[in-house]
Parts: structure tokens; sequence; C-alpha cells
């Protein structure tokens, strides 16, 4: 169970995720304005661990047509030649981007890594809610602490004379434990589920 602290850090690190996501699917949304006539590096086949059914390769390809079908482009490839020349359809997932030596994901890819953040965000928001909630003492509220380390970790009962937060939402709180005057994190304190 996180307290509101770390639920702070953890969306500001999701949010900063978001933030490069949105950014690098402006870059794909460019990227991926494929032109019919075009040769592109397509993936055809399958990849399986076991050798005998690994048909997976990158082949070049010509565009050969598009057209849109449920709100998404699909594309339609031609590679080969004669005999062994071969169609495939697919959307811009089956096209191969690369940047420099990286591979690059497709817009679809990029939109669900952000769709998920934002639910992560979503989630986050709910479960802050509820640590705060949790987390708020008040002077002369009994709680437990957690205390020492290693072989003298403990959890003692203990009396709150304050709680400050400072300006990036971290709580100190300053408890009575043990007869001494101490400051802990809103870490150290011990929450438990009333379920």
């Amino acid at each position: 169970m996180r307290n509101t602290q770390q639920i702070v850090e953890r969306k500001v690190v999701v949010a900063g995720q978001i933030k490069k996501l949105e950014a690098e699917l402006a870059t794909a949304k460019e990227r991926e304005t494929l032109t019919v006539g075009e040769d592109y590096t397509i993936k055809v086949g399958r990849k399986s661990e076991q050798a005998e059914l690994n048909t997976y390769a990158e082949v070049q390809a010509t565009l050969i047509a598009q057209a849109e079908q449920d709100g998404k482009i699909i594309y339609k490839f031609r590679y080969g030649e004669g005999f062994d020349e071969t169609t495939v359809v697919g959307d811009a997932n089956r096209v191969v981007w690369e940047d420099g030596d990286e591979k690059v994901r497709s817009t679809e890819v990029i939109t669900n890594r952000i769709v998920k953040a934002q639910d992560e965000l979503e989630a986050l928001d709910t479960e802050y809610a509820e640590a705060e909630a949790r987390e708020s003492v008040a002077a002369g509220d009994t709680v437990s602490v957690k205390l020492g380390r290693g072989e003298t970790a403990r959890e003692v009962p203990a009396e709150v004379l304050g709680v400050h937060t400072d300006a990036t939402g971290k709580k100190t709180v300053a408890v009575v434990a043990e007869d001494a005057v101490v400051l802990v994190g809103i870490g150290a304190l011990v929450f438990y589920n009333e379920e």
C-alpha cells in the first residue's frame, strides 16, 4: 500500500511518460504518411522460438493501394517477382520504421501506451484520495510508527504532535514515541486496512 508521497512521485513519472509518448506520437503520425508507388520495408510471416515454425522476414515491398476500413487505414503491398510475387494487406504496423539503427513504434502502439498511462493516472488519483484519507492524522492522534532498522526495527505506539507538508507534497510527522520527540516521514506511520 503506497503513501501519498509515493503516489505523487509515481504520478510525476507517469505524466512525464505521457508527455514523451505524445511527442513520439506526433512524429510517428508524420512518418506514417505512406505514398502509393513508394517502396517500404515490411514484416511478413510469424516469429517463433522454434526454427521450423519461424517464417518471419523483413522484405522490400511496393505500396500498391490504400483504403480506409473501420476508421483505420489499410495498405496493400506487393513484393517478389514473377510467380513468386506476393500481395500482402495490413495496417501501418506491418511497416518496419527505423530511425537510424533504432526501430520505432507505430502510432497504434504509441496510442495504446498513452491510453494505458492515462488509465494509470486516473487510478493513481483514486489511490491518492484513499491514501490521503488514511493518512489524515492530526495533533493528538495515536498512531503506530516504524522505528529503527535491521535488527532494531520495531513498531511502537506514538502520539502525533503535528504534521508538516512541504511544497512538493512530502509529509513529515512529529510524534512522541518511546519518550522522545521523533520526526518521521508519512511512510513510517503504519496504516492498517479497515476491510
